[in-house]
């Protein structure tokens, strides 16, 4: 008690001329009770932790408690009782047709002794070498068909092996796409040169009657393709002026003979060419 009262005299004095409201004072007068309090508590916490398996096992039997228990009975075979397997039945191998051999000829051999010819029966007389060729040395002499040489062995007709697969065909070689130019050592030309293409154009174009009615003049200009034996091919319209004139156009060069192929360093190559064709009304 003395004790307690110099403890508390002690912080009365601490907080004589302080403010007691603020918070250390009230902390400190309840720091004792808060002490116990946390002693109580850790205690309740470990006797809760060192308890809690004990608590689990009874929680376990009493849960146990509450199950049913159910008895089945189960008949079990001893090993010695049970049944064998039935038998497997192999399956009968094809029997070889059993094909007798033909009775073959035979020469009864007699050891040769020498005896007075009186006395020598034509059945004793010794066979012939020619005999003996054709027919088997035997005790016994009986006619036969056979062949002395023939295998009497019986015949098994062998599965034929299965065909190789046939090997898949090779594609068809595709045809070799020559290049086309543009620009080239020589150009290909007209039989006859420039001139005579003016002079086959003004022969061979008909002005198409739409374009007359509507007064349609101008140039058409033509792309085609001459090829190495001098064709004309891949005949283009690059710019048309309507009224028929691309058509007629198209059609006079696609009709064209065969012009003089152009070269680059001395071969023969295919050249794309464009010709600018005119259309012009005579007043």
């Amino acid at each position: 008690m003395d004790e307690k009262l110099t403890q508390q005299a002690i912080e009365e004095r601490l907080f004589a001329f302080k403010n007691k409201a603020y918070g250390a004072y009230i902390l400190r007068q309840r720091r004792s009770g808060h002490l116990r309090r946390g002693m109580v508590g850790s205690l309740v916490f470990l006797a809760l932790l060192y308890a809690s398996p004990l608590l689990w096992i009874l929680f376990q039997r009493s849960r146990r408690g509450d199950m049913q228990e159910t008895r089945v009975e189960v008949n079990v075979t001893p090993y010695a009782e049970l049944a064998a397997p039935p038998p497997v039945a192999e399956p009968e191998k094809p029997k070889e047709a059993q094909v007798a051999p033909p009775q073959v000829r035979t020469v009864k051999f007699m050891k040769p002794v020498v005896k007075a010819d009186e006395e020598v029966r034509d059945e004793e007389e010794l066979p012939t070498i020619e005999e003996l060729s054709k027919a088997n040395p035997s005790r016994v002499t009986q006619e036969g068909s056979g062949d002395l040489y023939a295998d009497y062995a019986p015949k098994v007709a062998l599965p034929e092996p299965p065909k190789p697969p046939e090997p898949p065909k090779p594609d068809p070689p595709k045809p070799r796409e020559e290049p086309v130019y543009d620009f080239v050592s020589k150009k290909p030309e007209f039989p006859g040169g420039e001139e005579a293409l003016m002079v086959y154009l003004a022969e061979n174009l008909k002005y198409p009657r739409v374009a007359l009615e509507n007064n349609i003049q101008g140039i058409v200009v033509v792309r085609f393709v001459v090829d190495t034996e001098g064709r004309i091919s891949s005949v283009e319209i690059l710019k048309d002026i309507g009224g028929g004139c691309g058509a007629e156009a198209a059609r006079v060069i696609s009709s064209m003979p065969r012009w003089t192929p152009g070269e680059h360093n001395g071969i023969k190559v295919n050249v794309r060419f464009v010709l600018p064709v005119r259309f012009q009304l005579l007043k």
